[in-house]
């Protein structure tokens, strides 16, 4: 019997969606083939660390050069209304500037949080040396300009006693209020300093818009920021590779937190920066890291202990790819609904060569499927260290990485993601069959006309 044409395009149909979709089966994510080059981006930014969202879909990375920022638009190219090519930095003479970390606010301008340590001439041993370093951050206007209104000209500096300071962790508050986390004392306290919205230091927080505490043994940096119902949680991490959490209430920690304010976690990552936090359901911190030698994301409940009920006994692992070795730092993002999202650096064995994986975990720590991957092994780079993540609308996420090749110096490459279409195939049938119905119902229609006519006749 011979095959109906309609049933033969309804077939072709079902082929192609299913070939299309079963590369991804399962997949919680998969690379977004609208952002630059099958998701991927490399930029002339130079070393970038921390990402955010910024509104039409667009994310801007923080540039470690000048404490500038780096702008891409949804499309993944360079947004030439945003500074120079989409790069934007602040350059003072004979002084070093670094940046860390960036956030977005309400009006779309953009902080770059870091450092800044002056120049000072110097004979012997070498011909200049660095004074001790400050936290510092910059705004930059939506179109890339540098705010002048901003501190001064531009820039917020916060010097510690003690010794060298730098900011490495960024949060906006509701009314536009800058908190900066890192380090003081050379890195022998965690510090936080609040900046009001026009960048003139909070004198109303702690000493003069500053605090500083030696938390643990050893150099210890705030790496995460969580401003919730009026108290700063923060987390961070020491050289000894231990991660800790803790919380303020006004101007001191908070008594009803953790032990005495603190939550000494169990283990640390490998790399003291890689460590990452966001606001989850319930009230939860979540951190992303390496917890007791599992690297996932880690809740912590409201009073500062670890929620069992999350994941499996308060963790949720990362699926790693088959044979693959992991690498480097998890850093997170949040999802609406409580949701997280996750990218980390993995290396397979049989390649040689490094790649990004990216899964997103449910509220309660449950994966929502296999891991998206993204490698940039066709662009000459063997290795891609993430340094941030930031959400997209549509639940996916981007990560900002730091890459190298064989023969090149490091670069700033992006990621993006999009959530997996687990109906691509259904609905692809559905449009096929929609146009042989169509059509079968015209043609059905034409031979009852002409039918109709014979009888007349």
């Amino acid at each position: 019997m011979a095959r109906k044409p309609w049933l033969a395009v309804v077939l072709a149909a079902v082929a192609a969606a299913s070939s299309a979709s079963a590369a991804w089966a399962g997949h919680a994510y998969v690379p977004d083939d609208r952002f630059a080059d099958a998701g991927r981006a490399l930029t002339d930014f130079g070393y970038v660390s921390g990402l955010a969202a910024r509104p039409g879909g667009g994310v801007v990375a923080a540039r470690a050069k000048h404490l500038g920022a780096g702008a891409l638009t949804a499309a993944g190219a360079p947004d030439a209304g945003f500074g120079t090519a989409g790069a934007a930095e602040f350059d003072l003479p004979r002084v070093e500037e670094h940046g860390a970390a960036v956030a977005v606010d309400d009006r779309g301008r953009v902080v770059v949080a870091g450092s800044v340590a002056p120049v000072v001439p110097h004979t012997h041993p070498a011909p200049e040396v660095h004074a001790a370093s400050s936290m510092a951050a910059v705004r930059y206007l939506s179109d890339g300009a540098v705010d002048t209104s901003f501190g001064s000209g531009g820039i917020a500096v916060m010097a510690f006693d003690g010794g060298a300071a730098a900011a490495r962790s960024i949060a906006i508050l509701d009314g536009g209020a800058i908190v900066l986390g890192g380090y003081a004392a050379d890195g022998r306290a965690a510090a936080l300093a609040r900046l009001q919205a026009d960048g003139r230091p909070d004198e109303g927080f702690s000493d003069d818009g500053r605090y500083w505490r030696d938390l643990l043994p050893g150099l210890e940096s705030v790496r995460g920021l969580v401003p919730e119902l009026g108290r700063l949680t923060f987390a961070g991490t020491t050289n000894g590779g231990q991660s800790f959490a803790a919380r303020l209430a006004g101007d001191d920690l908070d008594p009803s937190y953790g032990r005495r304010g603190i939550l000494e976690l169990p283990g640390g990552p490998v790399d003291t920066a890689a460590l990452s936090a966001a606001a989850g359901a319930n009230g939860r911190l979540l951190l992303a890291g390496r917890f007791a030698g599992v690297r996932g994301v880690l809740a912590v409940d409201r009073g500062g202990r670890i929620d069992g009920t999350y994941g499996s006994g308060g963790i949720a692992a990362v699926t790693w790819a088959a044979g693959a070795r992991p690498l480097n730092a998890v850093q997170m993002a949040p999802l609406p609904g409580g949701d997280a999202a996750v990218v980390w650096e993995e290396f397979d064995p049989l390649a040689r060569r490094s790649q990004l994986a990216f899964e997103r975990f449910g509220a309660g720590g449950r994966s929502r499927g296999e891991p998206g991957r993204i490698a940039f092994w066709s662009a000459g780079l063997t290795t891609a260290m993430p340094t941030g993540l930031a959400p997209t609308a549509d639940g996916g996420a981007t990560a900002a990485a730091w890459a190298t090749g064989h023969a090149e110096d490091a670069r700033g490459v992006l990621a993006r993601v999009a959530p997996a279409a687990p109906h691509a195939a259904p609905a692809a049938v559905r449009r096929a069959c929609r146009r042989t119905s169509a059509g079968h119902r015209a043609r059905h229609r034409a031979r009852a006309r002409t039918a109709h006519r014979c009888r007349r006749r």
